[in-house]
């Protein structure tokens, strides 16, 4: 018998039995789901959800499966002789590109699953969020079988080996990491407000719907049109690949298209660690440094994050910009943070999509950028009470996603040590 290294007490202080270890088809029974035909999916009556792997991806369906995009009548059901679950169950897919995300799901009774997914229905003495929350350990992608397809089975779904503590044990480790769930979800939902709130912000500032006014509370000067070549000058990026790039050492640092699109706010104010270093065999070659002020867009992507841009806010980084990137060096000054809020704002980023080319891959050319527009505030006053105010929702986001990064990892640290 073997117990985990983290376990909680009985209601009156003493220690619970040691668990047991047993197969999860002792414990649980595993099903495939079924085929239907279209024209029993599209019924209004609401009554039983058929699931399918795409609704996994619903935002409402992160841990329990509220809703699906097809349902069945009990009638209809009864009457074609197939045979919907009457207990809940956990729900996972066991075929494709969408077993390798490995997603579980709980679904309440009644429900049907299509033949892409399989449900566990835990037996009597397994509480069913105990062994979903145990579920997430387990990778199921790693059983599947070779071929150009991967794929589970029930088989080895129920040779998996499973720790067994008491009933209330179940319960109360399934309680805990409950309420750690709704922690992580609270925070998700007030980054969420927040990113709203910036993007309404965004919209309302550079429509000029909403100004400023100076300290006597007297309006700005109108603000000035220009053209993007107006405004400022190209720099040269490189074509470096990541295989020329690493974590360790170095003196120039590389910022990868990859990088503006995932990883950084609109404005890089410190040295980040997330930027790789330029090898040292590729230090010979003549690279432009990018300086305070400068801004980079990402000139290719699969979705419309094309043209995202972040502005350099800082002087304590000595960095290129590489492969699909492209540079530009104000010719003006502008208050620090602006051009950064700015070019992201969809007054401007409207503008790089209807000049973007491609068609699953999108990209924007040096030559099509001149020919955006940019409306800027003539009082650098006004400039910089605009990206002052974006810098500090840009702060709150920035705490909201370290404390949910926080939460995912304690979560991450429990599930090794409360479960064997």
């Amino acid at each position: 018998m073997t117990n985990p290294v983290t376990r909680f007490k009985q209601n009156d202080g003493k220690n619970f039995p040691n668990w047991d270890i047993k197969l999860l088809g002792e414990v649980a029974k595993i099903k495939g789901g079924s085929s239907f035909p279209l024209r029993l999916q599209n019924e209004e009556t609401k009554e039983i959800p058929f699931f399918k792997v795409s609704d996994m991806n619903n935002p409402v369906n992160t841990v329990f499966l509220f809703l699906s995009n097809k349902y069945i009548s009990r009638k209809t059901a009864e009457k074609e002789k197939y045979s919907y679950f009457n207990s809940d169950g956990i729900v996972l897919a066991k075929v494709g590109a969408a077993l390798l995300l490995d997603r579980k799901r709980i679904a309440k009774a009644p429900f049907l699953i299509d033949n892409n997914l399989i449900s566990i229905f835990p037996k009597e003495s397994i509480d069913l969020q105990y062994l979903y929350y145990w579920t997430l350990r387990i990778r199921f992608s790693s059983l599947s079988q070779t071929g150009a397809l991967p794929s589970i089975s029930t088989n080895q779904i129920e040779k998996l080996f499973v720790g067994i503590p008491t009933k209330l044990e179940q319960q109360k480790i399934a309680s805990f990491f409950s309420t750690l769930d709704k922690k992580i979800e609270l925070n998700e939902r007030k980054l969420e407000a927040l990113e709203r709130l910036k993007k309404g912000v965004m919209q309302k500032i550079f429509s000029q719907e909403i100004r400023f006014k100076d300290s006597f509370g007297k309006s700005y000067p109108d603000w000035q049109e220009f053209s993007f070549r107006d405004l400022f000058e190209f720099k040269s990026s490189n074509s470096l690949s990541r295989s020329k790039l690493n974590y360790s050492n170095g003196y120039i640092k590389n910022i990868h298209y990859g990088d503006i699109l995932l990883k950084f706010p609109t404005v890089i104010r410190e040295d980040s660690q997330l930027i790789p270093y330029i090898n040292n065999d590729c230090m010979l070659r003549k690279f432009d440094i990018l300086e305070k002020g400068d801004i980079i867009f990402a000139d290719t992507a699969e979705d419309y994050t094309l043209g995202k841009a972040i502005e350099i806010g800082t002087e304590n980084i000595t960095a290129t910009a590489g492969l699909h990137t492209i540079v530009c060096k104000p010719k003006k000054h502008f208050s620090l943070g602006f051009l950064g809020y700015y070019l992201n704002s969809n007054c401007f980023h409207d503008q790089i999509v209807r000049l973007a080319t491609g068609t699953k891959v999108y990209s924007i050319i040096k030559s099509n950028i001149v020919k955006t527009k940019l409306l800027i505030p003539a009082s650098s006053q006004e400039q910089n009470k605009i990206a002052e105010l974006f810098s500090s929702i840009d702060e709150k986001i920035t705490l909201s996603n370290q404390k949910i990064k926080n939460l995912k990892e304690l979560k991450k640290g429990f599930m090794q040590q409360m479960f064997i």
